[in-house]
């Protein structure tokens, strides 16, 4: 609040842009790719932690079931990627 009423009537120049000496810049590409793994990575991770979840209950019928979604998942993945 004492910076906003010492500055009130300070007008601002928008039109020309002075960045800071030490300024972290972050690159567009990897920030992306990032991104996308962590996208991808999310519903595996998933399906494995059910798998091992239903496989310590000693569950056959759900263990089968995320077997087999976690092989067409991988399969997608593979596909994808060529």
């Amino acid at each position: 609040m004492l910076y906003l009423s010492a500055h009130a009537t300070t007008l601002v120049d928008y039109h020309t842009f002075h960045a800071e000496p030490f300024s972290l810049t972050v690159q567009g590409e990897p920030l992306i790719a990032l991104g996308l793994l962590v996208l991808i990575a999310t519903p595996i991770a998933r399906v494995v932690l059910l798998l091992i979840a239903f496989v310590a209950r000693r569950d056959r019928v759900y263990t089968a079931i995320t077997v087999a979604v976690l092989t067409v998942l991988l399969i997608s993945l593979g596909v994808s990627g060529r």
